[in-house]
């Protein structure tokens, strides 16, 4: 699985990080998201699932190769797929919780967030 750059970040709103496995035997517990300017973000498997469309792409049918963990998304830049993935967090960690404190979105990125939002379904 050869791309352009890894992401590895950590939101200071949730404390997680989101990682690239280091080997084959942590590879199932995550989902690499790449974007159209070769970014890889790799997320947790349960923070995936908190995007129907995602959730519906990783349980679909793939060709040749059932042990897929790397999916492309060439319309969507890594400035939006990082509040993509930080979102799917924040949705794992506080849905059925009584406190939820806010999701702030930079207002400079509302609208191609707006965009991807509606396409992740979450």
């Amino acid at each position: 699985m050869e791309s352009g750059r890894s992401t590895k970040f950590e939101t200071e709103r949730l404390e997680w990080p989101i990682v690239e496995p280091n080997g084959d035997e942590e590879t199932g517990n995550y989902i690499c998201l790449r974007t159209g300017d070769d970014h890889d973000f790799w997320i947790p498997v349960p923070f995936a699932a908190q995007s129907s469309s995602v959730t519906s792409i990783v349980n679909g049918p793939t060709p040749g190769d059932d042990d897929k963990t790397a999916y492309e998304f060439r319309f969507i830049c890594s400035n939006v797929m990082r509040w993509i993935c930080n979102y799917m967090g924040y949705k794992f960690i506080y849905t059925g919780k009584e406190s939820v404190p806010t999701f702030e979105v930079d207002p400079n990125i509302a609208l191609p967030l707006l965009h991807a939002a509606t396409f992740f379904d979450c």
